[in-house]
């Protein structure tokens, strides 16, 4: 099954890690884009992995 990319919504917002840097362009797919448990581990096991700032309040 194929992902959808053509329906997608874009905003300006900031890196999730210190300094928090507003220069980054987000991409949210109006469907999930599926991918095999093989490459999610690969990106679960990432050096950066957990490199990331939790939602923040809008």
């Amino acid at each position: 099954m194929q992902s959808d990319l053509t329906q997608f919504w874009r905003y300006e917002g900031s890196l999730t890690t210190p300094e928090c840097d507003e220069n980054v362009i987000w991409t949210i797919f109006r469907r999930p884009i599926l991918i095999l448990d093989y490459d999610f581990e690969n990106f679960r096991d990432d050096l950066f992995f957990e490199s990331y700032r939790g939602p923040q309040p809008l």
